[in-house]
């Protein structure tokens, strides 16, 4: 760690000696495509597990409705949650007071920017109401470092690795047959369709047709496209030609890439967005694009003649179901190469499908884990240094409870533990998570199974 986590004697004699249990609030922000993993583990931190059946009501587990942010769904894909409870178990430091996570996830570099600026958010309290808080860390799909909000810029945060996030891209397949021709793209495909925003199809089948390929692009606080941007050795701001899909009536019209609205053909065109404009319309500023990976999943998925849509996505999107069918086929190798292979040796099964596991199944991401394939990025969290208290009046965590990747008994220490290979991770640990979601086609990589590593986002990997 570039920084040292200072702990003092006074604040850890201060939580030892108190004889009254007290309320320690932890508000997590950042990327929609780690949040069930961040979601599974941080349930397994409480002594009881927190639980609920009704969304807005009384309870120790509340999930988030669509005016704030949520989605309205009672799983862990929800964006927004409340748990609450003891967690002396899992975290000594915490002693008998009790723990509230409050999250919401609304993408990765803007995480990080609500993070380091402590902008104000929209959490849930137990009893379904909406309260306005600073977050305490960001979960993001990318170092910090490769955005415009840099940890190295501040004293008080810095960031670790948490795993592996692979990704893939993705081509409509339902109700075009043209489609089925566009069975990899190369490093090259791919960097010329990030700026131009689409190609012939004849880039692919080497005939005259004159059909073009739309690159479904996500907007500028995305995760997701600054990895797709980085691999192509793209920074940050370069700018793009945006193609957006008009689901009703099948064609693609220009969105400008500079936050303007683009007003061709399309009555859902808003401000150059698909999908939600956010709470007191925050998506606004980072557009034109694609929200996020199931806004690219719903339009890649629309069986349509005229759909000629490309997206790149992360793993646990290209999995839910709707986008990959049963057998993985709308999911394209890059440069040759799956993400994953098969008990025979092979990317492919026996119907030609890719080797990929939905459901259930462990997938062998050994494509990635030695290199092959390198269309993966760290999932990093971001978190403060110093007491949250002191950083922001709405936070009451200490440094002696919260912690950081490197200090045991503490949330963030057990939350985030790193275990070697042969090591069983510990309850309460993100590597818990992915370790026990394997069998089900865990959708991230522990860092101990990685044989390669790379020094930045899209950098060159190296053994």
């Amino acid at each position: 760690m570039k920084k040292t986590l200072i702990l003092t004697v006074a604040t850890g004699l201060a939580c030892a000696m108190s004889s009254m249990a007290a309320q320690y609030n932890l508000y997590i922000t950042g990327a929609t495509a780690f949040r069930q993993s961040v979601h599974n583990a941080a349930l397994d931190l409480f002594d009881t597990p927190p639980a609920t059946n009704v969304v807005q009501s009384s309870g120790t587990l509340q999930y988030g409705t669509k005016t704030y942010g949520g989605d309205a769904t009672l799983t862990s894909g929800n964006t927004q949650w409340y748990m609450r409870g003891t967690a002396s178990n899992a975290v000594p430091n915490l002693g008998t007071n009790e723990l509230v996570i409050h999250a919401l996830f609304n993408g990765s570099v803007q995480g990080i920017k609500n993070v380091i600026n402590k902008d104000k958010l929209y959490f849930m309290k137990g009893d379904g109401a909406i309260i306005t808080n600073t977050p305490t860390i960001a979960f993001t799909d990318v170092p910090s470092s490769s955005t415009p909000y840099p940890t190295s810029a501040t004293a008080d945060f810095d960031e670790d690795k948490v795993a592996v996030q692979p990704f893939v891209w993705t081509r409509a397949m339902a109700g075009n047959s043209l489609m089925t021709n566009v069975n990899n793209i190369s490093y090259e495909q791919a960097k010329y369709l990030i700026t131009a925003g689409r190609a012939k199809v004849s880039a692919w089948t080497m005939s005259p047709n004159t059909n073009l390929v739309y690159l479904i692009g996500r907007t500028k606080d995305s995760g997701t496209r600054r990895l797709m941007l980085a691999c192509s050795g793209y920074t940050y701001n370069t700018g793009l030609i945006m193609y957006n899909y008009d689901a009703t009536n099948h064609f693609y019209y220009p969105a400008l890439d500079n936050g303007i609205a683009a007003a061709v053909g399309s009555a859902s065109a808003n401000n150059g967005l698909v999908g939600s404009a956010g709470v007191d319309g925050v998506n606004l500023a980072w557009g034109p694009g694609y929200i996020g990976g199931g806004d690219c999943r719903t339009a890649v998925n629309i069986a349509n003649a005229n759909n000629f849509s490309i997206a790149y996505m992360s793993f646990a999107d290209a999995k839910t179901a709707g986008i990959t069918g049963s057998n993985w086929s709308a999911v394209i190798p890059f440069n040759g190469f799956y993400p994953t292979i098969g008990t025979n040796g092979s990317f492919f099964k026996a119907d030609g499908t890719p080797w990929i596991w939905g459901a259930s199944g462990t997938n062998n991401f050994s494509p990635i884990t030695s290199g092959l394939y390198s269309g993966w990025a760290y999932e990093v969290m971001v978190y403060p240094i110093t007491d949250p208290s002191a950083i922001s009046a709405d936070q009451d965590l200490t440094t002696a409870i919260l912690g950081d990747a490197n200090t045991q008994d503490t949330i963030l220490g057990i939350f985030n533990k790193k275990y070697t290979a042969v090591q069983t991770p510990g309850k309460g640990s993100i590597e818990k998570q992915i370790e026990s979601t394997k069998v089900a086609g865990a959708t991230a990589i522990r860092i101990a199974d990685m044989k390669t590593s790379r020094a930045a986002v899209g950098a060159v990997i190296t053994p």
